[in-house]
């Protein structure tokens, strides 16, 4: 993934400060010599300074070896967060720049001046982009098999199974659908706890 950053002002730039942050499920897959490296396992920080580089106005610089990611085998979404500002005016408000950090082993990263540049480019001070992967789910439903006379009560099982790879991830739903043979009635079933205050909503309406 290519680093861009664009002076859309009025006057030129001198030096420009870059800062990365990629979650646990975008480790990185080389670290530039010329950045500062910090963080965890939940997420990983850049920090890059480039104290000679001149943006003229429009100016667009794309910083290579392009930025090198090892895609999540189980989820399918990752966030990438992007930062970059002038160094005589230091990072803007509510940009934390970390303290410490070691240097990558890496070739240095460098920065390829171009005139104008393609893409969407954001007015905040830093840029949220999410990445996703062609990493599908394969559900099942899980059915069940029932005997009985007419009259008899029997419980059925219901249920989905995920046969891989994906995952939802976090905040993620599925939603069942059954339906019910001809003839049965269903008495009782798992309520969660939107449904009983559903359950005692209507109950509450009838007493009226």
């Amino acid at each position: 993934m290519d680093l861009t950053v664009r002076n859309s002002g009025e006057t030129s730039v001198h030096g420009v400060a870059l800062q990365f942050t990629v979650d646990s499920e975008l480790p990185l897959k080389q670290k530039f010599s010329n950045c500062r490296y910090s963080g965890g396992d939940l997420q990983q920080t850049a920090y890059c300074t480039f104290p000679d580089l001149r943006l003229r106005p429009g100016q667009t610089a794309v910083f290579t070896p392009g930025l090198r990611m090892r895609a999540p085998k189980v989820l399918n979404h990752a966030d990438l967060h992007q930062s970059a500002w002038p160094m005589d005016l230091g990072p803007y408000e509510d940009v934390h720049v970390p303290t410490g950090g070691r240097p990558g082993h890496s070739p240095e990263l460098e920065p390829q001046l171009r005139s104008g540049g393609r893409g969407q480019w954001s007015d905040e001070a830093d840029v949220w982009t999410e990445v996703r992967t062609a990493v599908p789910a394969n559900y099942a439903a899980i059915g069940d098999r029932v005997r009985g006379a007419a009259g008899d009560k029997r419980e059925v099982r219901v249920g989905a199974r995920n046969d891989g790879l994906g995952d939802l991830g976090d905040g993620g739903t599925v939603d069942l659908v059954f339906t019910l043979p001809k003839g049965a009635e269903v008495l009782k079933e798992p309520m969660e706890e939107i449904d009983e205050d559903a359950l005692l909503l209507r109950r509450k309406r009838r007493n009226r």
